[in-house]
């Protein structure tokens, strides 16, 4: 009988990427932005793991993000009938892993106070004038740019909210994890397509959202929230919350050592601090439920971080971070200023800034107060503050996405392997260098133009070259996967999924007894608990398989999850992975013999990975 078995996976730094800025926004009335008739949500935004921490660099936690996973069914979960797909992926994992493709992004901190806490005055030099609301779909220039610096879309007051589906409705809305990421995120959108979002906007530019709903993102988080969670875990300051001020230029990190008590939290915010709660998403289950829709449609780590900010102040210097930020206005209002980065190499930078000071940021490009149900997004890279109006209180959540998931980090973790594999299959690679290297490279004959230090370096470049022939675009995936699988949140199981699952299907104890048994047996309708619960790759000896299922909500708080199966299951987990989400009969596994079937079923229902059709042993009645 295959048994679990725990692996781990090293993540690899984040290779910088350039891309320009300011691309040409498509300016169609909001008549034909086709508004999705099923909403969606989502929010989180960070320069750590994609947990987001509204702060430079130079201020941040490491590893106190969390992200991946997402919700599933309803209560009546309906089985499948598509027709069942075939699979060959156990003859592929058989095949040499080395074979060649053939084909014609911590932590240092800022000035942080210590001891006991100090009254901090409430004045701020900043501006926060109220902005006025911007007319639909009007696009906003900088007079010295050629093309729009960013985008702006209002719904007036009187615009069509009849298909404003609320937030846990969204997450409740189709038994099929993809179909419930993709509403989510254009609910987080709406009235913008998705679409339209990555064509014009993604990576390029910010975009400003006013739905004039302060009803909008009610069900995500609120200051209420942040108090319970205050009152009945256990955070501490530095780890899961900061309070910060920004004064006179100055920022300031004002945490005390221990447990972040409400009392000392709530009088630091009374003498004019920001709270920054850095993992949300392990004490609120609607933020985590969020987040983990959200990294299905992403396919990376999604994170947040809250910030609520007391009127008339501001937590933070000028400075920008190394993720996607979508910034959701929850309570309140917020005064924001977004600054184009300062050269190229801070176009969708590596890492995050260190604080800057206003005269280093210019001008900013867009000047705008948030309320309640409104939404900002900008790309990595765009140095941004904000500031809290004297009138109001602020909380919003920042979601935040694509941290280290470029091209250059999945080239990062493959290069090694593409030269290791050359030097194995190639003979060109393993020749030894010329016996007068020394005397035609280096430093010290740089500036020679000698004709056998050409031919060395024309020689260089010409492996160099070969090396493409040993790339596997597939291996290089499965590098990548891995470390998506190692950040992300664990799937979010509804009251109604988990009677389907080995949560609480099944024996109980009732007076001094075990009762309602139930087990998988060949008859038994499975299905994944959701697409990204499993993903498979073939280890030396063995089929890998990684889940998140058993992730912590706390970023990296646990080594990757895999479990080793024999190659003979490699076709039946592929069989599930196809069909999703529809089910399958146990008997209907493409397998070697039923106990074969029973007893990888078995395995994969005790392990979590996936649910059954219904009940096992009449444990719905205790529900």
């Amino acid at each position: 009988m295959p048994m679990p078995r725990s692996q781990s996976t090293s993540a690899f730094s984040v290779y910088q990427e350039r891309v320009k800025v300011g691309q040409d926004l498509s300016t169609a009335s909001a008549n034909s932005l086709n508004v999705p008739s099923t909403p969606v949500a989502s929010d989180n935004g960070t320069s750590e793991p994609p947990q987001c921490k509204g702060l430079s660099q130079s201020e941040k936690k490491p590893d106190l993000s969390d992200s991946l996973a997402l919700a599933l069914l309803k209560a009546d979960l309906q089985v499948g009938k598509r027709k069942r797909k075939k699979s060959s992926l156990r003859t592929q994992l058989f095949k040499k892993r080395s074979k060649p493709y053939s084909a014609a992004d911590s932590t240092s901190s800022s000035s942080s106070g210590t001891g006991a806490l100090k009254r901090l005055k409430r004045s701020v030099s900043i501006n926060s004038r109220a902005q006025p609301s911007a007319p639909v779909n009007e696009v906003f220039s900088n007079p010295t740019a050629k093309q729009p610096l960013h985008q702006r879309v209002s719904l007036g007051p009187d615009a069509d909210r009849s298909n404003n589906k609320a937030f846990l409705e969204v997450q409740h809305s189709s038994s099929d994890s993809r179909e419930r990421a993709t509403r989510m995120f254009e609910w987080l959108l709406r009235p913008v397509k998705p679409s339209n979002f990555f064509k014009n906007i993604w990576e390029e530019k910010p975009l400003l959202l006013r739905r004039h709903d302060r009803t909008y993102f009610q069900d995500i988080f609120s200051t209420s929230d942040m108090d319970t969670i205050l009152r009945t875990r256990n955070l501490e300051f530095g780890v899961n919350l900061d309070v910060t001020t920004y004064m006179d230029g100055t920022r300031e990190t004002h945490n005390p050592h221990g447990l972040a008590y409400a009392p000392v939290v709530w009088d630091f915010y009374e003498s004019g601090c920001s709270v920054r709660l850095l993992n949300p998403q392990t004490f609120s289950d609607s933020v985590w439920m969020l987040c983990s829709t959200l990294q299905e449609y992403f396919g990376c780590f999604v994170g947040a971080n809250i910030y609520l900010t007391p009127p008339g102040s501001q937590g933070f210097a000028p400075h920008y971070d190394d993720i996607e930020a979508f910034v959701l206005q929850l309570e309140g209002k917020k005064h924001w200023r977004l600054y184009k980065p300062r050269t190229a190499n801070e176009v969708l930078p590596r890492v995050s800034s260190s604080n800057f000071s206003q005269d280093e940021i210019g001008e900013p490009i867009l000047d705008v107060t948030l309320s309640a149900g409104d939404m900002l997004y900008f790309p990595r890279g765009t140095i941004h503050q904000a500031d809290t109006p004297g009138d109001s209180h602020s909380l919003h959540i920042t979601v935040s996405t694509c941290q280290k998931n470029t091209w250059g980090d999945m080239l990062q973790k493959v290069l090694p392997q593409m030269l290791e594999s050359a030097m194995e299959n190639d003979v060109e690679f393993r020749k030894s260098l010329p016996r007068n290297y020394l005397s035609h490279l280096g430093t010290t004959h740089s500036e020679s133009t000698s004709s056998k230090r050409v031919a060395m370096i024309q020689h260089l470049e010409g492996l160099v070259a070969r090396l493409k022939d040993q790339l596997s675009p597939d291996e290089a995936a499965d590098e990548m996967v891995a470390d998506f699988m190692h950040t992300a949140l664990p799937p979010y199981i509804t009251d109604a999924e988990k009677v389907c699952t080995a949560q609480e299907s099944g024996g109980r104890w009732q007076g001094s007894v075990v009762i309602d048994h139930g087990h998988v047996e060949l008859d038994t309708e499975i299905r994944l608990v959701n697409n990204f619960a499993m993903r498979l790759t073939p280890g030396d000896n063995c089929l890998i398989v990684f889940t998140t299922v058993h992730n912590s909500r706390v970023y990296k708080e646990k080594e990757l999850q895999s479990l080793e199966l024999d190659f003979e299951y490699a076709d039946a987990l592929e069989f599930l992975q196809t069909n999703y989400p529809d089910y399958v009969s146990v008997s209907d596994l493409p397998a070697e013999s039923d106990t074969a079937r029973y007893e990888l079923a078995s395995v994969l229902y005790r392990s979590g990975l996936i649910m059954t059709g219904k009940p096992l042993g009449g444990s719905a009645d205790y529900v």
